[in-house]
Protein backbone atom coordinates (compact mmCIF):
# COMPACT_ATOMS: atom_id res chain seq x y z
CA UNK A 1 0.00 0.00 0.00
CA UNK A 2 1.39 3.52 -0.46
CA UNK A 3 1.88 6.21 1.34
CA UNK A 4 -1.44 8.82 1.36
CA UNK A 5 -0.56 11.77 -1.14
CA UNK A 6 0.67 15.01 1.47
CA UNK A 7 3.20 17.75 1.23
CA UNK A 8 4.88 20.39 3.62
CA UNK A 9 3.64 24.23 2.84
CA UNK A 10 6.70 26.35 3.29
CA UNK A 11 5.11 29.94 1.51
CA UNK A 12 1.38 29.73 1.77
CA UNK A 13 -0.49 32.56 0.47
CA UNK A 14 -3.95 33.56 0.83
CA UNK A 15 -5.09 37.08 -1.23
CA UNK A 16 -8.55 38.44 -1.67
CA UNK A 17 -8.75 41.53 -3.50
CA UNK A 18 -5.12 43.02 -2.58
CA UNK A 19 -4.82 41.91 0.77
CA UNK A 20 -2.50 38.97 2.14
CA UNK A 21 -4.18 37.23 4.82
CA UNK A 22 -2.40 33.73 5.03
CA UNK A 23 -1.12 35.25 8.63
CA UNK A 24 -4.72 35.01 10.13
CA UNK A 25 -5.60 31.91 8.39
CA UNK A 26 -6.45 28.85 10.85
CA UNK A 27 -7.63 26.66 8.32
CA UNK A 28 -8.72 26.87 4.29
CA UNK A 29 -11.25 24.03 2.62
CA UNK A 30 -11.33 23.71 -0.87
CA UNK A 31 -13.83 21.25 -2.66
CA UNK A 32 -14.78 21.32 -6.46
CA UNK A 33 -17.76 19.73 -8.01
CA UNK A 34 -17.95 19.20 -11.72
CA UNK A 35 -21.45 18.74 -13.30
CA UNK A 36 -20.68 15.99 -15.51
CA UNK A 37 -23.10 13.67 -17.56
CA UNK A 38 -23.13 11.42 -20.27
CA UNK A 39 -25.02 8.87 -22.91
CA UNK A 40 -24.60 6.40 -25.12
CA UNK A 41 -23.33 7.33 -28.54
CA UNK A 42 -25.54 4.55 -30.31
CA UNK A 43 -29.04 3.62 -29.63
CA UNK A 44 -30.00 0.73 -32.33
CA UNK A 45 -30.08 -1.93 -29.62
CA UNK A 46 -31.90 -0.66 -26.19
CA UNK A 47 -30.70 -4.34 -24.65
CA UNK A 48 -27.13 -4.20 -25.41
CA UNK A 49 -24.80 -2.35 -23.30
CA UNK A 50 -23.33 0.44 -25.20
CA UNK A 51 -19.54 0.31 -26.49
CA UNK A 52 -19.15 4.04 -26.41
CA UNK A 53 -20.57 7.25 -24.63
CA UNK A 54 -20.67 10.81 -25.19
CA UNK A 55 -19.26 12.74 -22.01
CA UNK A 56 -20.89 16.02 -21.76
CA UNK A 57 -18.84 18.50 -18.85
CA UNK A 58 -20.60 21.36 -17.14
CA UNK A 59 -18.98 24.09 -15.60
CA UNK A 60 -17.41 23.58 -12.06
CA UNK A 61 -18.09 25.30 -9.28
CA UNK A 62 -15.86 25.33 -6.06
CA UNK A 63 -16.46 25.93 -2.40
CA UNK A 64 -13.84 27.75 -0.70
CA UNK A 65 -14.23 28.00 3.33
CA UNK A 66 -11.73 30.14 5.21
CA UNK A 67 -11.42 30.14 9.14
CA UNK A 68 -9.14 32.71 10.62
CA UNK A 69 -8.73 34.99 13.78
CA UNK A 70 -10.16 38.53 13.98
CA UNK A 71 -7.54 40.34 15.53
CA UNK A 72 -4.21 40.87 15.01
CA UNK A 73 -1.09 40.02 16.81
CA UNK A 74 -0.84 41.19 20.35
CA UNK A 75 -4.43 42.94 20.37
CA UNK A 76 -7.04 42.19 22.57
CA UNK A 77 -8.55 38.58 21.34
CA UNK A 78 -11.86 40.14 23.40
CA UNK A 79 -12.31 42.73 21.10
CA UNK A 80 -14.33 44.90 23.58
CA UNK A 81 -16.88 41.88 24.54
CA UNK A 82 -17.17 40.39 27.51
CA UNK A 83 -20.17 37.87 26.74
CA UNK A 84 -20.22 34.80 23.94
CA UNK A 85 -21.23 36.30 20.73
CA UNK A 86 -22.34 34.34 17.27
CA UNK A 87 -23.20 36.32 14.71
CA UNK A 88 -23.77 35.07 11.33
CA UNK A 89 -24.55 36.28 7.78
CA UNK A 90 -26.42 35.16 4.74
CA UNK A 91 -25.71 36.12 0.93
CA UNK A 92 -27.40 34.66 -1.45
CA UNK A 93 -26.83 34.27 -5.06
CA UNK A 94 -28.39 33.13 -8.24
CA UNK A 95 -25.95 31.33 -10.49
CA UNK A 96 -26.50 31.34 -14.77
CA UNK A 97 -25.03 29.62 -16.97
CA UNK A 98 -23.26 32.06 -19.42
CA UNK A 99 -21.63 30.88 -22.41
CA UNK A 100 -20.58 33.39 -24.13
CA UNK A 101 -17.82 34.07 -21.68
CA UNK A 102 -14.27 32.55 -21.25
CA UNK A 103 -13.66 31.17 -17.71
CA UNK A 104 -10.41 30.12 -16.10
CA UNK A 105 -9.79 26.48 -15.56
CA UNK A 106 -7.08 24.34 -14.30
CA UNK A 107 -5.29 21.77 -16.69
CA UNK A 108 -3.22 18.73 -15.73
CA UNK A 109 0.14 20.14 -15.62
CA UNK A 110 -1.50 22.79 -12.90
CA UNK A 111 -1.49 25.66 -15.50
CA UNK A 112 -4.39 27.50 -16.27
CA UNK A 113 -6.42 27.31 -19.18
CA UNK A 114 -8.99 29.12 -20.87
CA UNK A 115 -12.41 27.25 -21.47
CA UNK A 116 -16.02 28.74 -23.24
CA UNK A 117 -19.13 28.76 -20.59
CA UNK A 118 -19.42 29.26 -16.64
CA UNK A 119 -21.55 30.47 -14.11
CA UNK A 120 -22.19 33.73 -13.57
CA UNK A 121 -23.88 34.68 -10.04
CA UNK A 122 -26.72 37.53 -9.87
CA UNK A 123 -26.88 39.38 -6.71
CA UNK A 124 -29.89 38.77 -4.59
CA UNK A 125 -30.90 41.88 -2.49
CA UNK A 126 -32.87 39.37 0.31
CA UNK A 127 -29.05 39.19 3.01
CA UNK A 128 -30.10 38.19 6.49
CA UNK A 129 -28.17 38.84 9.51
CA UNK A 130 -28.45 37.08 12.71
CA UNK A 131 -27.06 38.20 15.95
CA UNK A 132 -26.94 36.24 19.48
CA UNK A 133 -25.63 38.00 22.43
CA UNK A 134 -24.72 41.72 22.84
CA UNK A 135 -22.07 43.40 20.13
CA UNK A 136 -22.57 47.21 21.82
CA UNK A 137 -19.36 46.58 23.58
CA UNK A 138 -17.73 46.15 20.18
CA UNK A 139 -16.44 48.72 17.32
CA UNK A 140 -15.97 45.65 14.86
CA UNK A 141 -19.63 45.65 14.39
CA UNK A 142 -22.73 47.84 13.34
CA UNK A 143 -25.87 46.09 12.74
CA UNK A 144 -29.42 48.20 11.13
CA UNK A 145 -32.64 47.72 9.93
CA UNK A 146 -35.45 47.38 11.96
CA UNK A 147 -34.69 44.42 14.15
CA UNK A 148 -36.87 40.99 15.03
CA UNK A 149 -36.30 39.72 18.37
CA UNK A 150 -36.29 36.42 19.93
CA UNK A 151 -35.56 34.48 22.98
CA UNK A 152 -32.65 31.94 23.06
CA UNK A 153 -31.51 30.59 26.45
CA UNK A 154 -29.24 27.74 28.06
CA UNK A 155 -29.60 25.50 31.20
CA UNK A 156 -26.71 23.65 32.37
CA UNK A 157 -27.54 20.78 34.73
CA UNK A 158 -26.07 20.41 38.05
CA UNK A 159 -26.63 20.92 41.93
CA UNK A 160 -27.70 24.68 41.16
CA UNK A 161 -29.40 25.03 37.91
CA UNK A 162 -27.81 28.23 35.88
CA UNK A 163 -29.63 29.71 33.61
CA UNK A 164 -27.88 31.93 30.58
CA UNK A 165 -30.14 34.00 28.75
CA UNK A 166 -29.37 35.51 25.49
CA UNK A 167 -31.44 37.60 22.82
CA UNK A 168 -31.14 36.88 19.09
CA UNK A 169 -31.66 39.24 16.61
CA UNK A 170 -32.12 39.67 12.48
CA UNK A 171 -31.36 42.56 10.82
CA UNK A 172 -31.05 44.19 7.47
CA UNK A 173 -27.45 44.92 7.71
CA UNK A 174 -24.14 44.75 9.20
CA UNK A 175 -21.25 46.60 8.58
CA UNK A 176 -18.02 44.13 9.61
CA UNK A 177 -15.02 46.61 10.25
CA UNK A 178 -12.68 43.67 11.66
CA UNK A 179 -9.85 41.72 9.81
CA UNK A 180 -9.21 39.79 8.20
CA UNK A 181 -11.87 40.54 5.27
CA UNK A 182 -13.99 43.90 5.77
CA UNK A 183 -17.42 44.08 4.17
CA UNK A 184 -20.75 45.81 4.45
CA UNK A 185 -23.77 43.64 3.64
CA UNK A 186 -25.28 46.50 1.38
CA UNK A 187 -22.32 46.39 -0.76
CA UNK A 188 -21.91 42.48 -1.61
CA UNK A 189 -23.21 42.93 -4.95
CA UNK A 190 -19.81 42.07 -6.60
CA UNK A 191 -17.57 39.42 -5.78
CA UNK A 192 -14.50 39.00 -4.60
CA UNK A 193 -11.09 37.84 -6.48
CA UNK A 194 -9.01 35.24 -4.39
CA UNK A 195 -5.69 33.59 -4.94
CA UNK A 196 -4.86 30.84 -3.08
CA UNK A 197 -1.03 29.35 -3.51
CA UNK A 198 0.07 26.02 -1.59
CA UNK A 199 4.10 27.06 -1.67
CA UNK A 200 6.84 25.26 -3.24
CA UNK A 201 6.37 21.70 -1.76
CA UNK A 202 3.13 21.54 -3.02
CA UNK A 203 2.98 21.53 -6.65
CA UNK A 204 0.69 19.17 -7.31
CA UNK A 205 -1.96 21.37 -5.55
CA UNK A 206 -3.54 23.45 -8.41
CA UNK A 207 -2.85 27.57 -7.26
CA UNK A 208 -6.41 29.59 -7.74
CA UNK A 209 -5.03 32.98 -9.67
CA UNK A 210 -7.83 35.97 -9.35
CA UNK A 211 -10.12 33.52 -9.15
CA UNK A 212 -13.33 34.89 -9.05
CA UNK A 213 -15.35 34.60 -5.47
CA UNK A 214 -18.79 34.99 -4.24
CA UNK A 215 -19.15 35.50 -0.64
CA UNK A 216 -22.00 33.32 0.44
CA UNK A 217 -21.86 32.96 4.16
CA UNK A 218 -20.54 34.87 7.19
CA UNK A 219 -20.24 33.41 10.79
CA UNK A 220 -18.21 35.19 13.73
CA UNK A 221 -18.12 33.27 17.15
CA UNK A 222 -16.99 33.86 20.36
CA UNK A 223 -17.29 32.03 23.55
CA UNK A 224 -14.56 33.01 26.15
CA UNK A 225 -12.15 31.94 27.21
CA UNK A 226 -11.72 30.87 24.04
CA UNK A 227 -10.55 33.25 21.16
CA UNK A 228 -12.76 34.32 18.53
CA UNK A 229 -13.11 32.94 15.44
CA UNK A 230 -14.39 34.35 11.66
CA UNK A 231 -15.37 31.90 9.26
CA UNK A 232 -15.78 32.98 5.33
CA UNK A 233 -17.43 30.68 2.92
CA UNK A 234 -16.94 31.49 -0.90
CA UNK A 235 -18.32 29.84 -4.10
CA UNK A 236 -15.31 30.24 -7.16
CA UNK A 237 -16.50 29.58 -10.62
CA UNK A 238 -12.99 27.78 -11.11
CA UNK A 239 -12.14 24.20 -11.08
CA UNK A 240 -10.19 21.52 -13.36
CA UNK A 241 -10.53 21.40 -16.99
CA UNK A 242 -12.72 18.71 -18.66
CA UNK A 243 -10.67 15.29 -19.27
CA UNK A 244 -9.94 14.87 -23.58
CA UNK A 245 -11.72 11.59 -23.23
Amino acid sequence: MGACPCCVVTSASVIVGSLEIANQVISLSVDSTQDVSWEQSSNDNCEDLPDDYIYMFGPTKTAVQISAYPFAVGEDYMLGFSCPVSISVSVPWKYVYDCSTCYDCIGENGSTYKRRGGWRGIPMKKRQVTITGDITGSSMFEASGCPAKAVKYTLQAGPQTVVIPQETMQYRRLKFNGLPISFDTDELDDPFTLTVGAGQLCSSIPTFRTATAYLTQFNFTLSPPQPPTVQYSFDLMLGYCPPSC
